[in-house]
């Protein structure tokens, strides 16, 4: 892509100029110009020399190379001026002022003639109509007389001759009546940003956060809505709207997309967060339960009575006989920790007394405390470890839904690895149906608004199912609802979804919304588990064979014990 950029330091003395510098300052005084486009094609390099007197004023000069992002490079505050004759082709307009124009269409269009006459309607209707049909409504045709045409787009595009000062008051009016002008917006079910749904008599009814927003739009500014179905209506799929609006088949979607997606939005407006949505831990095996009281602090105060009394069967044998037998001492000790009788004939009788008071005492201690745990985990569920960060899903070895456009997203937004490792693509039904189940076999990803929306079943719920992961930002990003490329009430809109989200009337319409998807079932309120008496399973005698399995277990390898020690004695 490229253009001239050429600056004008003398004019030809001997051609009769027009008073387009006047003009031109009509322009920069009344709409706040800064810059000025010219257009060069051809057919039209004689109508510059002979017209345009722009010495005084920063120009930027397009020959017949497309100037791409001029908005990016040189605001927006421009005025495009198009030197134009009868025999100045459609092609043109189409191949080179459209394109270098891209987002600069709702800005004013001066196209200058040779003709000396008063313009003729009919002759230049092609050219108005042109421009109607490609988003340019401010338009000003004018003569060498300083003669002018225009269009009034609304309700049906129609020319008209005007004055420069009525064409300037015009333009300081915003038009806040559309006139019926029918806008095509695309629908489909994508809760809580979008949903459509078909009442008895057949009629579209549109809701959601951006849905009832398009919704006050078309109320406010007097529009017509005309709906472009998605293929598949059970789901609204963003990625499908996003092709709609490149191919120019709908004006708007009703949704939001990620800002610089190649495509024109109205944004930046918001930030749009988004997380995960993971199960609470699920309750633990009623077999594992007895193992729960056997924690640290009650295997450190078993621990510290077995040294504590070993040390004083140690000490009192050695202090009474003089004798060393850490060995015998260590599996007398033990006998009496496994409820057999120790055999201490060679202490004295004061110190059995004294070695029995510390067993009893620090076995009720131990016996209490681990009753107290048994009892408060026998009366209260017990969970497994819960999930409180990226790392538990991993570890948890969880499947993460996602749909493609949630891979879209993930992969533009370069989100952590350990996500994306986690991810499966999976049909934006299949993903619908188990979060308004709210399935904890999963988790699931999107934005606040959405995981919000569908925990919200949870409401009544005395254990919730899942829980949003606090504190943890997947992807932060700048998004916008999209619009077709010079669609002519871009600024309109913009400004109205700018009002609309600072107003503070997005939370409202959001908390509406999450009420009425309750009403038509949407979503429900999950109810509680059910508290009736139901027959034991399995489950509950799993324990009382471990138990006994256990018991087994310990008698047997107290035999062993046994054994040996009468053996090494009966040696002795």
């Amino acid at each position: 892509m490229k253009f001239t950029l050429l600056y004008f330091t003398a004019l030809l003395q001997n051609i009769k100029l027009l008073r387009s510098e006047s003009i031109l300052d009509e322009f920069k005084r009344e709409l706040d110009v800064n810059a000025i486009l010219v257009f060069i094609s051809n057919t039209s390099s004689e109508i510059w020399q002979q017209q345009l007197n722009l010495n005084n004023h920063p120009k930027l000069i397009i020959t017949n190379e497309i100037a791409s992002d001029l908005r990016g490079s040189i605001g927006a505050r421009v005025l495009s001026l198009i030197p134009i004759d009868v025999d100045m082709k459609e092609s043109y307009l189409e191949q080179i002022v459209k394109p270098s124009l891209l987002k600069l269409h709702q800005k004013d269009v001066l196209f200058v003639t040779t003709e000396s006459s008063t313009p003729a309607l009919d002759k230049w209707h092609w050219l108005f109509e042109w421009c109607w049909h490609q988003g340019f409504w401010h338009v000003l045709l004018m003569n060498q007389h300083q003669q002018y045409l225009t269009m009034e787009p609304l309700p049906q595009m129609s020319v008209k001759a005007i004055s420069l000062s009525e064409y300037l008051q015009h333009r300081h009016k915003r038009n806040a009546n559309l006139q019926g002008h029918h806008l095509k917006v695309t629908v489909g079910n994508n809760p809580p940003r979008v949903s459509a749904d078909f009442d008895e008599n057949g009629n579209v009814k549109l809701s959601g956060l951006f849905g009832h927003a398009v919704k006050i739009f078309v109320s406010k500014f007097n529009a017509t809505l005309e709906y472009v179905f998605m293929p598949n209506m059970s789901h609204y799929s963003v990625l499908k709207c996003m092709e709609y609006i490149g191919e120019q088949r709908a004006d708007i979607c009703a949704d939001v997309v990620l800002f610089g997606s190649d495509i024109e939005t109205t944004g930046p407006d918001f930030i749009a967060y988004s997380g995960l949505i993971v199960p609470f831990d699920r309750p633990l095996e009623m077999y594992k339960y007895f193992q729960k009281p056997f924690n640290i602090q009650t295997w450190l105060l078993i621990l510290f009575t077995f040294i504590s009394t070993l040390t004083l069967i140690i000490a009192v044998e050695y202090y009474q006989l003089q004798r060393f037998r850490f060995v015998n001492n260590f599996f007398i000790n033990y006998e009496s920790f496994i409820c057999c009788s120790a055999n201490l004939a060679h202490i004295s009788q004061n110190y059995r007394y004294a070695l029995e008071a510390i067993l009893i005492f620090c076995g009720f201690m131990i016996s209490n405390i681990y009753l107290a745990y048994l009892s408060s985990i026998l009366l209260t569920k017990i969970y497994r470890q819960e999930i409180s960060s990226l790392d538990d899903v991993v570890s948890h070895n969880l499947t993460i839904l996602t749909s493609n456009f949630q891979q879209f997203v993930l992969e533009v937004s370069q989100a952590s690895p350990l996500v994306r490792q986690q991810t499966i693509l999976s049909n934006e039904e299949i993903i619908l149906k188990n979060m308004r189940d709210l399935n904890p076999e999963y988790v699931y990803f999107g934005l606040d608004i959405e995981l919000d929306y569908y925990l919200y079943q949870q409401k009544f719920m005395s254990r919730p199912r899942m829980k949003k992961l606090k504190d943890l930002v997947i992807t932060s990003d700048i998004g916008g609802v999209p619009m077709r490329a010079y669609w002519p009430f871009q600024d309109l809109f913009v400004d109205f979804m700018i009002h609309m989200l600072s107003s503070g009337l997005s939370l409202y319409l959001y908390n509406e919304f999450t009420e009425e998807g309750i009403r038509t079932g949407k979503i429900a309120f999950i109810p509680n588990d059910s508290l009736s008496v139901e027959p034991l399973n399995l489950e509950y005698f799993v324990i009382c064979g471990l138990v006994m399995s256990a018991g087994y277990i310990m008698a047997f390898i107290s035999f062993i014990l046994e054994l040996v020690i009468y053996r090494k004695r009966k040696r002795e």
